[in-house]
């Protein structure tokens, strides 16, 4: 539980999608130095922990962060036939356009994470 609480503020952005750095010591996170964006791999790869430790504190906070950061991406304009660009802002919340598509790096975790989110939630769609 204690990790899941220092790693909270990585929400506190305009948007609610995450930021990727987070300093656990001094409860605060920010986007890396070169950008203000997040990866679509790094936003959407906590899923399923986030909602195991919900379940397992029953405090409904961390489910709630991954699960909004989950819709969010879904309802987002930009896709191309089912994939998403590699990069999201945090304060727009949207789509980059400099983002590449790809099944790759920054964005392989995305596609890996829905198949293990929709089995962890019992095999229904969310």
């Amino acid at each position: 539980k204690d990790i899941g609480f220092r790693l909270m503020p990585a929400f506190k952005t305009p948007s609610k999608i995450p930021y990727s750095d987070v300093n656990i010591g001094k409860g605060t996170a920010h986007p890396p130095r070169w950008t203000t964006d997040s990866t679509v791999a790094e936003v959407t790869s906590i899923q399923l922990e986030f909602r195991e430790l919900s379940r397992l504190t029953q405090d409904p906070q961390y489910q709630n962060a991954v699960e909004e950061v989950t819709k969010q991406v879904h309802r987002l304009e930009g896709k191309r036939d089912g994939l998403v660009p590699m990069f999201i802002n945090t304060n727009s919340g949207k789509f980059t356009r400099r983002g590449a598509f790809t099944l790759g790096a920054r964005a392989d975790s995305y596609y890996e994470y829905l198949l293990k989110q929709w089995l962890q939630g019992g095999r229904k769609d969310t």
